[in-house]
């Protein structure tokens, strides 16, 4: 399945991989590493100190960075 994942990125020049707490993070590396994607943590829900728009404004600005950085 990741051979696929991995020729679907190349194919479509994919660049960011979004990765939430519950998945596995060196999954993603590994794809990342033949891909030259980024890898990007995207949190499923906002932390209890962080409003909903802190928490909204936390993933734009982290996508925003990704997309800054990559090749």
């Amino acid at each position: 399945h990741l051979a696929e994942v991995i020729t679907k990125m190349k194919t479509d020049n994919c660049k960011i991989i979004m990765v939430q707490p519950y998945q596995n993070r060196k999954t993603a590396e590994t794809v990342a590493h033949h891909t030259d994607a980024t890898v990007v943590d995207f949190p499923t829900f906002p932390n209890p100190e962080e409003s909903y728009i802190a928490w909204v404004d936390g993933l734009v600005n982290s996508l925003a960075k990704a997309f800054a950085t990559t090749k």
